[in-house]
Order: C-alpha cells, then structure tokens, then sequence
C-alpha cells in the first residue's frame, strides 16, 4: 500500500469527500493538488475560489509532468482563510519571468496584503536575470521584511513561507531546497497582529496599482494556522519531493 496517497488524483479526493492528509502533525486548514481539479482536498475546509478571472488548468500526466494551475493578477487562487497571526504557506511552484526585466515586476506569490493593517506577503521581484523572493510580515505597530535571490526564473521549486506576527518578535522564514533563511525582527512597541478580516490570495494581488504582472504555475499548495515544527517541516518538504517525482519532475 505504501505510496498509492502519493498519486491518487486530486479530482477523486474532490468527488468521493476522501481528503488529503498531510504527513504533517496538524493538518492544513486549505490545500490543492491540481492534477484534475481545482478544490480543497481538505477534508471540511473552506471551498477554493477564484480572485478574478478561473486560472487555466493544465492537465496532470503521471510519470511525466505536473498538473498545474496558472495564475497572474486577473487571474488568482482566493484560498477563503482570513488572515491571522501566524501562517505556514507550502507549495510547488513555477515562477515567469516577466517580460520586461528592468521594471521590478515580477509575481504575487502568497499574500493577504492589501493596506496596512495586519497582512502577510511573498513576492518575487524580478532584479535583472534572478528572482528576488520578499517576505513581510506586519501590522500598524511594526514590519519584518527580509530577502534572498533565487538564481534562475521558470524551474519548479518547493517555497515553504512561516509568517508570524503573534508577539513582539516578527518572524519570517522562507525554506528552499538551497536556501533556509529566517528573518526576526524585534521593534520596541510592537503589538501582536490582529485580524484583518482579509483572506489569503495565491497568485494574485489585492493591491492597487501593483506591479506584479509576470505568471506562475502552482501544482500544489497548503496553508496551515501555525508554524510547522522542523520535523514537520522535512517530512512535508520530503512527501512534497516524492509527489513530484511521481509525476516526473524532478526537485
């Protein structure tokens, strides 16, 4: 029996209400795995929604490629999860290069931004031929920002975000197969985060006038409530590897 959850197809989780179960301790509150279908695979949870436009799908082939959702900022994954004060955000995802690199565009990859009361964000700016991914976490009293470079635009890769803003100390970490950065800020009057009322948007902005422009492709994503522990965080990081691969693609 070992290995049949890694490729059983997403659109039967949707149908038979079987759900996914992460190899995780706590279980994510919202989750897709777009080989077949666009819907939470978690049991119970809200339902997926759009952010404009229904991002194109692009089907699944076992043994050879992933299945994929694209999203720009018309086109985005709403995940309906109202912004809190510590989120852990999983994914697989493919990141465009935008057309014109000297503009700072680039892509919205996780966020519930949208003023400046309480949010979390991740983006990656284009800086000349490399990705800058930036995280943010913050509200009214304070910010922690933090970023590092991604070498090459348009590869799969696995992105874990942990935003927490639930005490003095802002905490931001991003995990990549070659780079673990943790970014803590600590400002005097800082005040836990509250919640915005806002929900998380995968692929897509609320901000006005935002320059992120460029595409991604996400083949599977998680949200959980709380910050994964480090064993968690290997374990999902592994299963994340091995459903990949039993698609053909290598991480």
């Amino acid at each position: 029996m070992t290995g049949i959850s890694q490729t059983l197809n997403a659109a039967l989780f949707a149908a038979n209400n079987v759900g996914w179960l992460a190899p995780t301790s706590v279980q994510p509150i919202s989750a897709g795995l777009f080989d077949g279908s666009i819907a939470n695979v978690v049991p119970g949870g809200p339902s997926l929604t759009y952010y404009g436009s229904i991002p194109a799908q692009t089907a699944a082939v076992p043994g050879q490629s992933l299945g994929y959702v694209t999203t720009n900022q018309g086109a985005g994954l709403d995940t309906a999860i109202s912004t809190g004060q510590v989120v852990t955000f999983a994914s697989i995802v493919r990141i465009k290069k935008p057309v014109d690199n000297t503009t700072k565009d680039g892509t919205s990859i996780f966020t519930s931004y949208a003023d400046i009361s309480c949010f979390f964000d991740l983006v990656a700016r284009c800086n000349n031929n490399e990705a800058d991914i930036q995280m943010w976490s913050a509200n009214l009293s304070g910010n922690t920002f933090s970023e590092t470079a991604v070498s090459e635009w348009g590869s799969w890769q696995i992105l874990i975000y942990i935003g927490d803003v639930s005490g003095a100390q802002y905490f931001n970490r991003l995990l990549m197969p070659t780079q673990n950065i943790d970014n803590i800020v600590s400002t005097p009057g800082n005040t836990p985060g509250s919640n915005s009322g806002l929900t998380y948007l995968i692929g897509a902005s609320r901000k006005a006038g935002t320059m992120y422009t460029a595409s991604m492709d996400v083949a599977m994503f998680g949200v959980w409530d709380s910050r994964l522990s480090n064993d968690d965080l290997t374990a999902l990081t592994n299963w994340m590897r091995r459903y990949a691969q039993s698609y053909g693609t290598t991480i």
